[in-house]
């Protein structure tokens, strides 16, 4: 198996498992908001919360135009260095 994400790449499910489970020390919830599937594919769509994080928002006409996400990534850090 494969995981091709934001931060990272996973070759194997290995890599893969480790990484959530360091991420599970900063998240403060998950919310599954829907899981959609299509013949043998399947994607789930779910907030994450973690801690310190924000955004920054910029409404234009009465309708958010742009979001950019601020977050302390300090935490972060051990879940994505190359040394996990």
């Amino acid at each position: 198996m494969a995981f091709y994400g934001l931060f990272e790449t996973y070759r194997n499910g290995e890599e893969y498992l480790a990484a959530p489970m360091g991420l599970l020390g900063i998240t403060t919830r998950v919310d599954v908001r829907t899981v959609i599937v299509q013949g043998p594919d399947a994607a789930v769509l779910f907030e994450l919360e973690t801690t310190p994080a924000a955004d920054w928002q910029k409404p234009r006409s009465g309708e958010i135009v742009e979001v950019r996400s601020a977050v302390d990534g300090r935490p972060f850090e051990a879940v994505f260095s190359r040394d996990h």
